[in-house]
C-alpha cells in the first residue's frame, strides 16, 4: 500500500481498514455490506476514526480521508454522510478528486469511467465548496503508472498538508 506507507513516512497516522464487503475473509464478510453500501461500512470507518482520536499522538481535530477504487467511493460517502468527521473530505471542507484521464481498457471497451467523478466535483462546486480536480494523463480509471503514482502521492500530501497541518 504505497499511499499509506508514504503518508505515514510524511508524519500522518494512517488507518487502512479492510472494510466489510471486501474480499479475503469469506463470503459472509464479503456480503455483509450488501444492504447498505457507504453507510454500514462508513460507520465502521468512523468508529476507527473515533479510536484514532483517543491516541495521544493523533490530532483529533485534523482527520483526512482518501482511497482508491471503492476507497474513493467511501471518501465521497464520507463527504455526504459523515459531515464534520473529516477535515479534508466533508461537505463543509475541501475535497481533492483525482483519477486517470480515462484511457479505455480492452476489457471495458467503450466505457469511459470519469463522469461520476466529474459530476461529484461539479456538485461540490455548485455548493461553493472547496474542491480540486486533477486528471493524470495516460492513466486509466486507476492512477497506477510509476510517474503518475509518484505525482499523485505528492499531490495528496500537498492537499493534506494544506488542510490538516499547522500553518
Amino acid at each position: 500500500m504505497p499511499q499509506a506507507q508514504f503518508l505515514a513516512q510524511m508524519g500522518y497516522v494512517v488507518l487502512a481498514p479492510n472494510i466489510r464487503g471486501s474480499s479475503g475473509y469469506g463470503k459472509a464478510f464479503e456480503d455483509a455490506n450488501n444492504p447498505c453500501w457507504t453507510h454500514c461500512d462508513l460507520r465502521d470507518v468512523v468508529q476507527g476514526v473515533a479510536l484514532l482520536k483517543t491516541l495521544p499522538y493523533v490530532q483529533a481535530a485534523r482527520m483526512g480521508i482518501t482511497g482508491n477504487s471503492y476507497g474513493g467511493i467511501m471518501s465521497m460517502g464520507a463527504i455526504a454522510h459523515a459531515p464534520g468527521v473529516f477535515q479534508a473530505a466533508a461537505v463543509t471542507t475541501p475535497a481533492f478528486v483525482l483519477h486517470g484521464d480515462g484511457v479505455t481498457q480492452s476489457w471495458r471497451p467503450g466505457v469511459y469511467p470519469i463522469p461520476a467523478s466529474l459530476e461529484f466535483v461539479h456538485a461540490l462546486d455548485q455548493l461553493n465548496k472547496v474542491v480540486k480536480y486533477k486528471v493524470y494523463p495516460g492513466e486509466t480509471y486507476y492512477v497506477g503508472g510509476r510517474e503518475s503514482s509518484k505525482q499523485a502521492l505528492l499531490d495528496i500530501l500537498e492537499w493534506f498538508d494544506r488542510y490538516l497541518k499547522d500553518s
